[in-house]
This record gives C-alpha cells, sequence and structure tokens, in this order.
C-alpha cells in the first residue's frame, strides 16, 4: 500500500499535528472566547462613557 517506508510515519505526523490544531482552534478561539460586540460596547471603548453635562447648551437670555 505504502510505497516509500516513511510514508505512514509522515502521514500520521501530519494527522497528529492537524488535529491538534484543530483541537486549539475550537477551545482556544472558540464561539465561548470571543467577546460580545455590540453598538454600546464600541461606543463606550472609543468615546467614553457619555455624561450628561450640569449646564444646559440652549441658554437663551
Amino acid at each position: 500500500m505504502w510505497k516509500h517506508p516513511l510514508a505512514r510515519e509522515v502521514t500520521l505526523a501530519v494527522v497528529v499535528k492537524l488535529a491538534i490544531v484543530v483541537a486549539a482552534g475550537v477551545f482556544i478561539f472558540g464561539p465561548g472566547q470571543r467577546p460580545v460586540i455590540d453598538a454600546s460596547s464600541v461606543q463606550q471603548r472609543l468615546i467614553g462613557v457619555m455624561q450628561p453635562s450640569p449646564e444646559s447648551r440652549s441658554q437663551s437670555p
């Protein structure tokens, strides 16, 4: 079945490494590990928390 004597060992090593990469992708970078990103979290991160000013901007004399 295998023409080269090292073909079985190389194939086994590639399969094991691929399984390790897939398992790391699922457990480390899976959906449960990702942060929730929505509009309010982006606003708080980029702009900061909006605090109402005690002064009114529309003051007419």
